[in-house]
C-alpha cells in the first residue's frame, strides 16, 4: 500500500452539508437571496469575500456523507433517485451573496448578468438510458452544455470564484459535483508582463487586462485563464474592466503552484518495473471526468477517471463495487500512473492510475 503526505493547508472557498430550508425574499439591504424555497438535501459554498450560495437536489437526495478532502477545491456527493428511471435531474439554486458581489450564470456560451433577472434559470439536467454490452439499461447525463452550469461571483474589486455544478454518472451511479474551477482576479497590466507571465493578454480600451490566478491550484504550469476560458472569459473581463472593478497586476499576489513533492510517495520496486511512475496532478474537471498530469520525467499526461484502480488492480468506478467511490484526482497531489504514447504518437495517455490513501493520523 503507498502512503500520501498530509494534505495541503485548508482555503476559505469549502462546502458544508446542510438540511434547512431558504425561503426566498425581496433584495435586502447588504444581501440578496435567490431561488425558491426547496426543502431537501442541500450542498452549501461559502466564502466570507463572497457570500453562499446553496444547491438544492429537488428529485434526487444525498445517499450519505459529502466528501471534500481538506483543502482541495472539489466536492461530491452521491445521489439516490426517487424514482425507478428518472427522465432528468432537476437542481435549483438559493443563497445569499455579499453587496459588492455580482453574481453570473453561465450555461454553455450563454452568461447571464444575475443582478438583471429575479430567478435562476431551470437547471435541468437531461438523463438518457442506453443498453451496454451485458444487456442492461444504464444512465447517462454527460451531453455538453446541458449537464453543468457556473456560477461566478465577481467582487467590486476585480477578485471572482468561479463555481462549477452539475450531477455525473459513474459506475451507473449518480454523483453531485460542486467544482471550484478557479479563482482569481480580473487586473490590468503592460502587454509585456503578461506575455512573461504567460497569460493571454485582452485589449479592452485603452487597457490590457488578464486573469491571475490567486489559489495554487490554478497556477500550474501553463495554466492560462484567458485561453481556457475563451468564451466566459472575455465577457467577464470586458464586464470588470467597464464597470472599473478591476485590480492592477502589480498590486496583487499572484499564487504560486504548489504541488506535493515527488518524495512524498513511494512506489514498490515491482510496480517501477511494470512500468509505473509519480506524476503531479495539474488539473482534472470533474464533468468530464478527464485532466493531466506532469511526470516525474517532465512529461505532461492526459488522465482519465476510467483507469483509476484501486491496490487490488480493480477499477474504482465499478459498478460492482459494493462501496462505491467517486474517481476523482486532487490537483497538485502526487499519483503512481501507468502510460503509453497517445494514438498519433504524441504525448501520453495514462493506461493505469493509484491514488494514494491518505496519512494515518499521528
Amino acid at each position: 500500500m503507498m502512503a500520501a503526505a498530509e494534505t495541503r493547508p485548508t482555503t476559505a472557498l469549502g462546502l458544508a452539508l446542510l438540511a434547512k430550508d431558504l425561503t426566498p425574499d425581496k433584495f435586502k439591504t447588504g444581501k440578496r437571496q435567490w431561488g425558491r424555497s426547496i426543502k431537501g438535501s442541500t450542498v452549501e459554498w461559502e466564502n466570507p469575500d463572497f457570500g453562499t450560495v446553496v444547491v438544492n437536489m429537488r428529485n434526487f437526495s444525498l445517499n450519505g456523507d459529502v466528501f471534500q478532502p481538506e483543502g482541495g477545491p472539489n466536492t461530491w456527493a452521491r445521489l439516490s433517485r426517487q424514482s425507478n428511471k428518472p427522465k432528468q435531474v432537476d437542481i435549483a439554486f438559493t443563497g445569499e451573496i455579499k453587496d459588492n458581489i455580482t453574481l453570473f450564470h453561465i450555461a454553455g456560451t450563454t452568461v447571464t448578468n444575475m443582478m438583471e433577472e429575479r430567478n435562476f434559470p431551470p437547471f435541468n439536467i437531461p438523463i438518457t438510458w442506453k443498453f451496454n454490452k451485458m444487456g442492461d439499461e444504464v444512465p447517462h447525463t454527460r451531453e455538453k452544455d446541458k449537464d453543468n452550469v457556473d456560477l461566478l461571483l465577481l467582487r467590486n474589486d476585480g477578485k471572482f470564484a468561479q463555481l462549477q455544478v452539475s450531477v455525473v454518472v459513474r459506475g451507473q451511479r449518480f454523483w453531485l459535483c460542486v467544482q471550484e474551477i478557479y479563482y482569481g482576479q480580473i487586473a490590468s497590466t503592460s502587454t509585456e508582463k503578461a506575455a512573461e507571465l504567460g497569460l493571454t493578454c485582452l485589449a479592452i480600451g485603452d487597457r490590457q487586462i488578464v486573469g491571475a490566478p490567486l489559489a495554487a491550484e490554478n497556477a500550474y504550469p501553463r495554466a492560462d485563464y484567458l485561453k481556457t476560458f475563451k468564451t466566459m472569459g472575455p465577457q467577464i473581463a470586458e464586464y470588470a474592466t467597464k464597470n472599473g472593478t478591476i485590480a492592477k497586476l502589480s498590486d496583487i499576489e499572484m499564487a504560486t503552484w504548489q504541488p506535493e513533492e515527488f518524495d512524498q510517495l513511494e512506489i514498490p520496486k515491482q510496480m517501477k518495473a511494470n512500468g509505473w511512475m509519480k506524476a503531479q496532478v495539474t488539473f482534472f474537471n470533474l464533468v468530464i471526468g478527464w485532466g493531466f498530469a506532469l511526470c516525474e520525467d517532465g512529461e505532461p499526461c492526459m488522465v482519465h477517471f476510467h483507469d483509476v484502480i484501486d491496490s487490488d488492480g480493480k477499477h474504482v468506478a465499478s459498478a460492482t463495487s459494493d462501496d462505491p467511490v467517486m474517481p476523482v484526482l486532487q490537483p497538485m497531489t502526487v499519483i503512481a500512473l501507468q502510460r503509453q504514447k497517445g494514438k498519433d504518437g504524441k504525448g501520453f495517455k495514462a493506461t493505469a492510475i493509484q491514488v494514494p490513501a491518505p496519512a494515518p493520523e499521528a
